[in-house]
Formats: C-alpha cells, structure tokens, sequence
C-alpha cells in the first residue's frame, strides 16, 4: 500500500473489531510514465553563455500559492448531492453511491468515508453568499440575519476546517490508514457538524465529563481537549420548499477510543503524516487569509 504524500509505504491501521467498507476508491486516471531522455556528460569548465537580461531570469521564487504537482493539495471532504461536474468522477470511482455520502477527494481520487470518525483540529465559523460554483461573493466574520441576499444570492453559515479522519464504526480505505487530515468547508446544513462536535469539546473541559465512565482515564493519558472525542456523521438528501436539493448532516460524538487512540498515535509518528499536515494547516491559513480579505471588501462596500 502506497501513502499518498510521497510515494512511501502506508503505515498499518491498528486491528479493528469492525467490517469494512464494501466500496473502496479507484483512482480515476492512471499515472504515465515519461519516456527516458538520453543523458550526456557535461565537461568541467563548460559555461552557459547568455545575456544579463536572460541570465536574469533564470533565478526562481516559488510563488507562494503555487502547489506541487504531486500531492500538494489538501484533502478535501464534501457529500456527495449528486449535482456538479464531481459527480460523474464519483460514481466513477466509487459506483453509485447514495446522496449524503461522505467522499474524501484528494489529487484526482475519490474515498468513501462513511462510517469513519473525524475530529476537528482548526476552525474558522463565518458567513458567506456564493455563486453556483460555490466561488464566494461576500463574507462575513459575524452573524448574518436568516435570510440575507447580497448580490442576489442568499448568505449562508460556513466552517473552515483541518478534520482528522479516524476509524470510526468502518475502516479507513487502506491508502489513508490509519488516519488522514483534510481542509474541509462545512456549509449550511452541514455545518451542524462541526458546532454539535465542539460543544462536545467543550464539555470535555468540564469536572462532570471526567467523571462518566472511563473520560477520567482518557484525561490521565494526558489527551488534549480537542482529542478527547471523535463524531462519526451521518449525512442524508433533502429537498427544500423551493425543490432544490442538499444535504443535512449530524455529528455523533463519543469519548475517543483506545482503538482511536492507537491510529492517532501511529499517524502522529509518520514524517509524511506530519509534512500532510503541515500542507492543511497552511492551506487553512491561506483559505483563511482570504476569507478575512474577502470580508474586510465586503465591509467596505456596506454588504
């Protein structure tokens, strides 16, 4: 099994006293492989000779949203509606699949990752108005009233997220054990998720939540806040009163388990798991940064 990151070996998910996922990812295009150039020996001393103004050119900065070919996106979690030019590449890869399911997409591939655990390491709550492409006119660091419209377009909640996905009731696919992160923008009725998993959080913090069941043990193995619980979601079609249809989806949060735990830990050792994270929280930052911008524009045209 090939991690994603670099093209190193997966680490092995700890046993799991679950059955797994009867869909698992096709990737949906196969790598090429580019044809051998013929190589010649460069004699010492030899110099390339150009003009000052070309030589010039030569010099390189990265530019700095400017992502590698390989694996230099982030992860990116989304439910599947069945609507959008994704949705052919989906079934393609994971056949048909109900509306709700949870798909992980990353550099051209798609996972199923119904039934897994995730929980939230970075967020963002903000408030948004988007065109059919989900490209955001509008933002907003506050509240909006229930019904607002800018630009003919109704706003809406949004949460920026870096999730880490678990095993949960089901594995995960074997390319992302034992566990993956993602950057993930949880939007309208989706976005009870992510508050239902933090008020969650936030319970861990409190003398009550230590002392049910075995929560004391979890907070004297020394596990931060935000890893004490893991939410497992559930996710199904609706139709609104206009007809259109999305997707409602609800968090299921329990005490982080021992088999939790182990994947956690094994993750949290791997370099390139490290180097995977490092990629989602800098595209937080820079999906962040823009928001703030956005926001700060909108401000000032009185939206």
């Amino acid at each position: 099994m090939r991690r994603r990151l670099g093209g190193g070996t997966a680490v092995a998910a700890p046993p799991q006293n679950t059955a797994p996922l009867t869909t698992t990812a096709t990737p949906v295009q196969q790598p090429t492989q580019a044809p051998a150039l013929p190589t010649q020996a460069i004699p010492q001393g030899t110099a390339l000779a150009l003009p000052p103004d070309l030589a010039a050119l030569g010099a390189f900065e990265r530019p700095e949203h400017l992502a590698p070919a390989q694996g230099g996106y982030a992860p990116y979690l989304r439910f599947y509606t069945g609507k959008g030019k994704s949705a052919a590449e989906i079934i393609g890869a994971l056949g048909q699949v109900p509306v709700g399911t949870q798909v992980l997409a990353w550099d051209g591939h798609y996972y199923n990752l119904t039934g897994t655990g995730l929980l939230i390491i970075q967020e963002l709550p903000y408030w948004a108005a988007t065109d059919d492409s989900y490209a955001e006119l509008g933002a907003w660091l506050t509240p909006q009233p229930r019904g607002k419209e800018f630009k003919g377009r109704r706003v809406g909640e949004v949460v920026l997220t870096v999730v880490l996905h678990l095993p949960g009731v089901a594995p995960l696919p074997p390319d992302l054990a034992p566990a993956i992160c993602s950057v993930t923008q949880f939007r309208s009725a989706t976005t009870k998720v992510p508050r239902s998993h933090l008020d969650a959080v936030e319970k861990t913090l409190s003398p009550e939540w230590a002392r049910e069941g075995a929560n004391g043990a979890i907070i004297g193995a020394g596990v931060q806040p935000r890893y004490r619980v893991v939410s497992q979601v559930t996710a199904n079609g609706r139709t609104s009163k206009k007809g259109d249809a999305y997707v409602e989806a609800e968090a299921h949060t329990q005490p982080i388990s021992m088999a939790q735990i182990q994947a956690f830990s094994q993750w949290s050792q791997d370099p390139e798991s490290v180097e995977q994270l490092r990629q989602c929280l800098d595209e937080f930052d820079r999906k962040a940064e823009a928001i703030r911008d956005l926001a700060e524009e909108t401000a000032a045209a009185k939206g």
